[in-house]
């Protein structure tokens, strides 16, 4: 019995270490050392154009502070796939071809902490920028749809 209480005791303080350590929920540093201007408008981003960078992205950050984002940078245009897995905040995504130029906007995706979270895919694309939700006015939106999808960035750098 007493060895019995002994390994409980153990395995419960393995648990516990685990879930306190463990990388998965914490978020990966956040560097906003890069301007992208859209359509005239500055936005401080962080780059992530590692896999592994790519695969984190914004996972367990709380917040972004006003006017900056993140950056996604893939290797090559192509189909690529996004979900809001153990993301906290609503984002909006901002789809660019290998020209800059924006092909898609999926606005106010919501945070997905379930087992299954929904991806979203989107071909012809190279760079994705996350905002937070608030930071793309209905004014904006229409603009871009109006626009004929024109709207370009560039880096400031």
């Amino acid at each position: 019995m007493r060895l019995l209480l002994v390994v409980l005791i153990l395995l419960y303080g393995l648990t516990a270490c685990k879930e306190q350590s463990n990388p998965e929920s914490q978020a990966q540093p956040l560097n906003f050392d890069h301007t992208l201007v859209l359509n005239n408008q500055p936005i401080k981003v962080v780059v992530f154009d590692t896999p592994a960078e790519r695969a984190q992205g914004l996972m367990w950050v709380k917040a972004l502070p006003t006017g900056q984002g993140a950056l996604f940078v893939f290797e090559h245009e192509a189909e690529v796939a996004f979900w809001m897995k153990n993301t906290l905040l609503p984002l909006s995504l901002l789809f660019f071809n290998q020209q800059g130029e924006l092909i898609k906007v999926l606005p106010a995706l919501q945070p997905c902490q379930q087992t299954y979270c929904e991806r979203v895919q989107v071909a012809n694309t190279q760079f994705v920028l996350e905002l937070e939700d608030n930071a793309l006015t209905r004014e904006w939106l229409k603009s871009w749809q109006d626009s004929g999808q024109r709207f370009r960035f560039t880096f400031q750098d």
